[in-house]
């Protein structure tokens, strides 16, 4: 107990001495936050708008599989963007890696299915009688996605304060795709020191058990 609150004493210390690592930190996490949550929203709700009122064929899978990609592993989600990024992948010559905007990709992949599941379920609920209405009225499909988008706005503030909890609180996107960012080394591969040991078992050996001193031998 005495740990946690030793740490809350040093963070609240060096928020007030105005440190300039720990200002740092907060900047890139608010920066990086905000414009992976702008993009999950731009993108998320739009999506989540067609599962949620457009009856095609597919549409239970694609909802299935916004529902699963919520509980997508993170460190999965870190590695494909890593790759992405990466001088040999194949948005490599953009130099996102290690960026704010880089970190702000993953980020955005992990939020977008929870805006996109949330918006849909809040247009599956809500009043049959305000398509009927819109449709009455003679609105054309950017008027639809508005109206009803507005009608369910709480709803669509629940999902982006959904989405930024889980985007502010995430670290291992973060670590993998924009380490340096904050002046944090990229982590790189170490040479072992340790070398691999010689075949001691008859099993590891090509001969099997015959090259094995047996009292049969």
């Amino acid at each position: 107990m005495d740990y946690l609150l030793d740490g809350l004493a040093t963070a609240l210390r060096l928020l007030a001495m105005g440190d300039a690592e720990t200002f740092s930190a907060v900047w890139i996490t608010l920066a990086a936050s905000g414009m992976s949550i702008a993009a999950c929203l731009a993108i998320g709700a739009p999506l989540g708008f067609l599962i949620g009122y457009h009856d095609f064929p597919g549409r239970k899978a694609v909802r299935i599989a916004v529902d699963t990609a919520l509980c997508f592993p993170t460190v999965v989600i870190g590695l494909l963007v890593y790759l992405l990024l990466s001088r040999q992948g194949p948005l490599g010559e953009l130099g996102l890696l290690f960026t704010i905007p880089g970190m702000s990709i993953g980020l955005t992949l992990l939020g977008v299915p929870i805006v996109m599941a949330m918006t849909a379920l809040a247009v599956e609920q809500a009043d049959a009688r305000l398509r009927l209405t819109l449709l009455t009225l003679g609105a054309d499909g950017r008027q639809m996605l508005t109206a009803t988008l507005w009608e369910t706005r709480y709803h669509l503030m629940l999902a982006g304060v959904a989405a930024f909890g889980r985007i502010v609180s995430e670290v291992g996107i973060s670590m993998m795709v924009g380490a340096t960012s904050s002046g944090i080394p990229a982590p790189s591969p170490r040479p072992s020191r340790w070398k691999p040991a010689r075949a001691t078992t008859p099993s590891a050996s090509p001969w099997g058990w015959c090259c094995w001193p047996s009292p049969c031998c």
